[in-house]
């Protein structure tokens, strides 16, 4: 029944499409077709054919009473119930690319030509390759990236991932679709295969004409079927979607359709600043996701301005208040306890985050980087660079011959008692 239903809205929508939109969206109503068991795209699709009605024996099917539904075949429907009983279910989107890219939704990042998305993305999908990946003073999660580049030279693409130190082998590229004859069904094969933990499209425009669709700026009915298989993709291998799109001249406003935003999870808008390499990224999405401002700096971007993520506020109390417990980080982070909660799992999970505890009573630290010493291990002195320069904790000697006279204090960014010393480098060494 559902079949048949879905397959007359098809027409429906076919039939209410004006000619030249007909013509640019017919292989992707004809793909939809095809998916829902249709033999004869061609006849559901023609003009002069009446819509297909329930046949006899499908009616006296439809008449008769329903049998208890198979649990282990898909279902249509479930209940809330049943959605509430994945323990995800209410937790944030996890961010893939903190502010920029999240698992399992489509993001459009629109700018004007040469403005610098294409640049913002690789240094992105960079990160993403790399163990920890660094960005905007977070990190970012692990994983293969699937890039689909239409547009650029696959050597221009490959100098600039290189650049910012991209692992090759998590890098997988899409350079041409010209032979396909589906081609988001082979993106969507592709993704299947692979399971990126992030694909980026660039550019949506490119992709459009690649399809062989060629819908008018303000189609919506043909835009819709095309941003919906894009979305698909998204939910079904849970990889975080970026579609890098050409914005307006007059308001830096994405180009074309507002069926392209209203089939989006995250639309920014990317906006360059009088500052060379600045860029204010302004962002509207299903969740709180605020405006923020970066800045190129050599081969990273810098956060300039924009309220911290809750997963960089978790990493700074704790990097602050070694061996910290789950209570007071809901109590000093300055969000949701449910979101606290599964960021720091999340993070746990990771390897960003060491519990040193146990569930009951947690004792949290920050991993130390690859290489590095790590200061949270038992017996280990505390890193030099902790206190600010001239400060030493409370009940500390001071080194001999250094000449100076300690007076008590606070400091202001630790809640321990501390004494300031004047002229006392970071490393106990006198100034000069």
């Amino acid at each position: 029944m559902w079949q048949l239903d879905a397959v007359q809205a098809l027409r429906r929508d076919w039939m209410a499409a004006n000619t030249s939109d007909r013509t640019t969206c017919y292989p992707i109503y004809a793909d939809r077709l095809e998916g829902l068991g249709v033999e004869n795209v061609d006849l559901i699709l023609s003009a002069d054919v009446p819509p297909p009605k329930m046949t006899t024996s499908t009616r006296d099917t439809a008449d008769r009473p329903a049998s208890p539904p198979n649990r282990e075949q898909r279902r249509l429907v479930c209940t809330l119930a049943e959605i509430l009983t994945d323990p995800a279910a209410l937790a944030p989107p996890v961010a893939v690319v903190p502010r920029l890219a999240w698992a399992g939704r489509v993001t459009l990042l629109a700018a004007r030509e040469k403005g610098g998305k294409s640049t913002l993305a690789t240094a992105a999908a960079a990160m993403v390759s790399k163990d920890r990946g660094s960005w905007l003073d977070d990190t970012t999660v692990h994983g293969d990236v699937l890039w689909v580049g239409l547009e650029e030279h696959t050597s221009d693409l490959a100098a600039r991932m290189v650049g910012y130190g991209a692992t090759p082998n998590r890098i997988f590229i899409i350079s041409s679709l010209a032979t396909e004859s589906d081609p988001l069904g082979q993106i969507h094969a592709e993704a299947r295969s692979l399971r990126p933990a992030l694909i980026v499209v660039d550019t949506l425009a490119a992709l459009v004409e690649a399809t062989g669709a060629r819908p008018e700026s303000g189609a919506a009915s043909a835009w819709t079927p095309f941003m919906t298989s894009l979305t698909r993709i998204a939910r079904d291998t849970d990889a975080a979607v970026v579609l890098l799109h050409h914005a307006r001249k007059s308001d830096g406003k994405y180009r074309d359709s507002s069926a392209i935003g209203a089939n989006v999870d995250v639309i920014i808008e990317m906006q360059e600043e009088k500052e060379p390499d600045v860029r204010t990224l302004h962002v509207k999405a299903r969740w709180k996701v605020g405006d923020y401002t970066v800045k190129l700096v050599g081969e990273r971007y810098d956060l300039v301005s924009g309220e911290s993520s809750v997963e960089e506020r978790i990493l700074r109390f704790i990097t602050s208040h070694r061996g910290c417990a789950m209570r007071a980080l809901r109590e000093n982070v300055g969000a949701r306890a449910d979101d606290v909660k599964t960021t720091v799992h999340a993070l746990i999970e990771r390897g960003v985050v060491v519990n040193k505890g146990n569930a009951a009573a947690m004792s949290l630290y920050v991993a130390s980087a690859e290489g590095a010493p790590d200061h949270n291990a038992e017996g280990a002195s505390p890193p030099q660079h902790e206190l600010p320069i001239g400060v030493v904790p409370s009940g500390e000697s001071l080194p001999a011959g250094s000449g100076t006279t300690p007076r008590m204090g606070s400091d202001a960014d630790s809640d321990r008692e501390v004494e300031f010393v004047i002229g006392v480098s970071q490393r106990n060494e006198v100034a000069p």
